[in-house]
């Protein structure tokens, strides 16, 4: 579930209602209502189950019609994915935070993309309200829904984000924090999308926070953070222009090292 939690970090018991409006139809499109922005967009969801997932290439067999031979793909150049962009050139680290602990698991690669998306798809729907038995169901269904249960103890999943929102707590109080904002940026002739992992909102400003699962050291972290600047600075501007509050902070969260990389 994708949602805005209430207006303090330190209690998340407000009805969704009041903060959002949602609507599903009968294929499974999401339509959400986010007063943040005073716009709408849709995603499009599955259910968890532990049954066998149906291969894209199958279900892409079954859905569309074969591409004619010598027909090129055609693009809008004018859209961008903001995490398709480029790095900068002059970005650097200006903070590291150790939680102290990383997660020990079975990674297939340095960014494997079934791990990266099940804990992203855990992010979101977690509710620090629920029981610990509720929320490790969950982390556990969604590592299996992404096949990646082989990977990644749940438990150590559920200890990540539970270790992140206390770093929140701490660091900012009282404030708001948004999961997955869709973002939408026009720069240069251009429009540049994608989606913000994690906003905390203060009175006056702003923190940005995206969530990579790269598993390697502190020192690799930092390297590897400066790769996405590019990506949470276009987040950054979309968000001041559209809030007019002033962007206090990008950062690259790590949870498998156990790492947050701040770059600027």
């Amino acid at each position: 579930m994708i949602r805005r939690p209430p207006r303090s970090t330190q209690s998340r018991s407000s009805a969704a209602s009041d903060v959002y409006k949602r609507q599903v139809d009968e294929n499974g499109v999401i339509a959400h209502h986010f007063g943040f922005f005073k716009e709408s967009y849709q995603t499009r969801v599955r259910k968890l189950s532990m049954e066998k997932a149906v291969s894209p290439l199958q279900s892409a067999a079954e859905t569309w019609f074969e591409r004619p031979v010598g027909l090129p793909r055609r693009y809008d150049t004018r859209k961008v994915n903001a995490s398709s962009l480029p790095p900068g050139s002059e970005a650097r680290v200006t903070r590291v935070y150790s939680f102290g602990r990383r997660i020990e698991g079975t990674f297939t690669s340095d960014d494997d993309t079934a791990l990266g998306n099940a804990i992203h798809a855990f992010y979101v729907a977690d509710d620090h309200d629920l029981p610990h038995e509720d929320r490790l169901g969950m982390a556990t269904d969604i590592l299996a829904a992404h096949n990646a249960d082989r990977m990644m103890n749940p438990e150590d999943l559920v200890a990540s984000a539970d270790r992140l929102m206390e770093f929140i707590k701490n660091e900012w109080p009282g404030a708001v924090v948004w999961k997955e904002l869709p973002i939408r940026l026009r720069r240069q002739g251009r429009e540049v999308a994608g989606v913000a992992d994690l906003v905390v909102e203060r009175e006056d400003e702003f923190h940005l926070m995206d969530h990579k699962s790269f598993p390697g050291g502190m020192e690799q972290c930092r390297k590897r953070a400066l790769e996405y600047e590019t990506q949470v600075a276009a987040y950054a501007e979309a968000l001041e222009k559209a809030t007019g509050k002033r962007c206090a902070g990008t950062a690259i969260h790590f949870p498998i090292a156990g790492v947050i990389v701040w770059i600027g």
